[in-house]
């Protein structure tokens, strides 16, 4: 895992390459080589459900690595491929974890992820999710109740 400072703070929105992911909680992460430019990673706000496993989702920085290749005038975006990273949630009322899926919302320079079926427990779910690339790594949890 890369080592460096971690920073957190709250914010209703990231202003990043032009355009505002809708989330209400960013926590960003620099570490060592290479870009040290902060990787940001939304998630939804705290919320209750009566649900036994929900779909989380939100935006990520564009990991390093991450290319855009072709284009015309009229065609402007070919193909644009996520650099290399991984991606997990991890519930710390159960201990179950799993993997995000992350792909490039190319016309907005974002990766949108998503992850599905997480069991929640009764009470309080802390589900952190986590992306790593080769120079950085950022975390975000989410608290769900499940009524």
């Amino acid at each position: 895992m890369p080592q460096g400072d971690r920073s957190t703070s709250r914010s209703g929105a990231l202003r990043r390459r032009g355009c505002w992911p809708l989330a209400l909680l960013v926590l960003a992460g620099c570490g060592g080589g290479g870009d040290d430019a902060p990787f940001s990673l939304t998630v939804p706000a705290d919320f209750a459900t009566p649900l036994a496993q929900v779909t989380l989702s939100g935006t990520v920085s564009l990991p390093a690595g991450s290319e855009r290749a072709g284009g015309t005038p009229t065609m402007t975006i070919v193909t644009c491929q996520l650099g290399t990273h991984t991606m997990r949630w991890a519930n710390a009322a159960d201990g179950s974890s799993g993997n995000a899926f992350a792909l490039w919302d190319c016309p907005r320079d974002i990766a949108m992820w998503s992850a599905p079926g997480i069991p929640l427990a009764p009470g309080a779910n802390p589900i952190t999710v986590t992306m790593m690339d080769s120079h950085r790594t950022a975390r975000a949890t989410v608290t769900i109740t499940r009524q």
